[in-house]
C-alpha cells in the first residue's frame, strides 16, 4: 500500500521525538533502498490529516505587550 500510494503513510524511526520522518516520494525509495535491518529501524504509520482551524495566537512585542493574531493552526490533541 505504501509503494502504491505513498502519501497515505509516514515513515519514521521508533524513537520518540524523532524529527527524521519520511513522506510522499522518500517513503518508496526508502523502502525500495534500504535493507531489511535498516527498515527493521522504522515504523510505517497512517498519515493523519488534521483539521485546519483559525486560532488565535498571542506574541510578545519589546516592552511585553501581547498582540493578538488570527493564524491557521492544527490542534495537537489527538482522539483516535
Amino acid at each position: 500500500a505504501a509503494l502504491r500510494d505513498p502519501s497515505d503513510w509516514v515513515l519514521k524511526p521508533q524513537i520518540e521525538g524523532s524529527g527524521n520522518l519520511l513522506f510522499d516520494a522518500e517513503i518508496p525509495d526508502a523502502l525500495q533502498s534500504r535493507s531489511e535491518v535498516e527498515l527493521a529501524e522504522l515504523i510505517l504509520m497512517e498519515r493523519i490529516r488534521p483539521p485546519i482551524t483559525p486560532s488565535a495566537i498571542y506574541s510578545a512585542e519589546k516592552g511585553g505587550r501581547a498582540v493578538p493574531s488570527v493564524r491557521n493552526s492544527v490542534g495537537e490533541l489527538g482522539i483516535f
